[in-house]
């Protein structure tokens, strides 16, 4: 008889928010949950947000602001 498995597990990039897999008896994955599409976006919001905090940098052109007055 096979039997299935129930993985629990600490996800160390998404402050350790908890992940369970249900896998077969060959491994194969059944369910997920959250799901990986929500901790993509989970990823994503917290990559974001994380880059707002930074103050922005000043952008550098080659080219200098145009002088008002001369034709």
């Amino acid at each position: 008889m096979s039997q299935d498995e129930v993985c629990v597990q600490r996800d160390s990039g998404l402050n350790g928010q908890i992940v369970i897999r249900y896998l077969d008896s060959e491994g194969n994955l059944i369910l997920q949950i959250p799901s990986s599409q929500v901790l993509g976006l989970a990823k994503a919001i917290e990559q974001a947000l994380e880059d707002g905090a930074q103050p922005a940098k000043p952008e550098r052109s080659g080219s200098r602001p145009a002088e008002g007055g001369k034709s």
